[in-house]
C-alpha cells in the first residue's frame, strides 16, 4: 500500500512536472514572419537622362529594414 502510494504521488507529479515544461516559451527560437516591407533601391549613376557607351558602370543605393545580402542587376532578362 505505501508504495502504491508513492508511486502515485511520483506519477502526479512527473506528469505536472511533464506539462508545466511542454508550456514554456521557447525564447530561443526566434519567430520570424514574412518580410512586408520591400527594400529600397536607387540608380545612382547613370543619371535618368545620361547617355551612355556600350560600356559603362552603374552605381546603385540599396536599403532595406532587416537587411540585403546581395544586388543584382538584370538587362533583357539577363545577370550583368
Amino acid at each position: 500500500m505505501c508504495c502504491e502510494s508513492v508511486l502515485k504521488h511520483v506519477l502526479l507529479f512527473s506528469a505536472i512536472l511533464f506539462i508545466s515544461i511542454s508550456c514554456e516559451e521557447d525564447s530561443s527560437v526566434p519567430i520570424v514572419g514574412l518580410d512586408q516591407t520591400n527594400p529600397i533601391i536607387e540608380i545612382i549613376e547613370p543619371l535618368k537622362e545620361e547617355i551612355t557607351s556600350e560600356t559603362f558602370e552603374v552605381l546603385v543605393e540599396a536599403s532595406d529594414n532587416i537587411g540585403i545580402e546581395k544586388v543584382e542587376l538584370f538587362l533583357d532578362n539577363q545577370l550583368v
